[in-house]
Order: structure tokens, then sequence, then C-alpha cells
């Protein structure tokens, strides 16, 4: 008789839901992504949204591919050395320049000067304005993560 523990009860889809903003990140579309790796757009929809498992070779692509760190998940309540977001937004920066680093660096200082995620959203058109391919960068990774997170006033 086979008495392995086979209730396995594991939420996937923070991990997918980290796998598509890692995509969108990049400014990836699924389609586009379905073209790389061959798979249907409609067979990593699910995995992204719904927590579908995918199979241990696509999951391992996805999460490579992307950079994602999947220890936060899976041992939640271990110290991660660098989270996903992290990861991505260390990507990011290691492909700006000097003046745009000088831009983000002002960008933060602002946020530690003041109340947090409020306070630079109201100084995100102060810094588009000195650097307009910000747009971009802003919109990706602070307006998009207004959802996830508490905004303080």
């Amino acid at each position: 008789m086979d008495e392995r523990n086979n209730n396995f009860d594991f939420d996937f889809t923070p991990i997918g839901q980290a796998i598509k903003k890692a995509r969108e990140a990049r400014g990836m579309t699924r389609e586009q992504l379905s073209g790389i790796i061959g798979y249907a757009p409609r067979h990593i929809q699910p995995i992204e949204n719904e927590g579908q498992y995918p199979s241990i070779e696509l999951f391992i692509q996805l999460i490579t591919m992307f950079d994602v760190s999947v220890d936060e998940y899976i041992f939640p309540n271990k110290e991660v050395e660098k989270s996903s977001v992290r990861r991505r937004l260390d990507a990011q920066l290691n492909r700006l320049d000097d003046k745009e680093l000088s831009v983000i660096s002002h960008l933060v200082h602002m946020s530690d000067n003041h109340n947090g995620t409020a306070s630079i959203l109201c100084n995100c058109n102060q810094v588009i304005k000195l650097c307009p391919c910000f747009v971009g960068i802003v919109h990706r990774t602070v307006l998009s993560d207004i959802g996830t997170h508490r905004v303080k006033n």
C-alpha cells in the first residue's frame, strides 16, 4: 500500500502572479511569451491568474526567464536574501545610466522625507518632467504596485 502523503495543498497563485508581474514589467505580452516558450496564451493565462500548476519544465523555464525567486512563496517564514521585486528592480536599475540613477535617487530621497507611497505618487510628475524616460519605470515600479500595497497618507 502506498503510504505517501498525497494531500499536498499548495496555492500556486502568488507564484503565477509574480511571473505575470515580471512578464509585464518587461513589457512582454502573453502572446509574445507563448511564441518564445511554445505554449499557447490560453495555457499561460491560468498559470498566471488562477494558480494552475505548470509542468516542472515550464515552471523552471518561467522562473529563470523572469528571474522570479520562489523561496519567498515556498518558505514564507524563511528570510529571503532578495525578493523577486527587489531582483527585478535591481535588473532595471542596472540598465540605467548615471543621470537616470540620480533621478531615481531623488525619488527615493523624496520618499524618505515624506509619508511613503502617497508622497511618491504626488511627486511622480516632477520626476517625469526631469526625465521623461521614467514614465514607464514609474508606472511599472510604483503605480502598478498600488493594488498590492497600502498607500500611506
